[in-house]
């Protein structure tokens, strides 16, 4: 069984974070699919910045 160690330690955005940042991106001019999979990476970077 594989566990994923680095997922626990580092905080992960919250649902609602993710969606405002796609909900933003996609009023760009991304497609859902790209607006959705930037918001993830993003927050992600920025959680693992702080």
């Amino acid at each position: 069984m594989k566990t994923n160690k680095q997922q626990q330690q580092e905080p992960s955005p919250t649902i609602d974070d993710i969606t405002k940042e796609a909900k933003r991106l996609y009023a760009m001019g991304f497609s859902l699919k790209n607006a959705v999979w930037l918001a993830i990476t993003t927050l992600r970077g920025k959680t693992k910045n702080q």
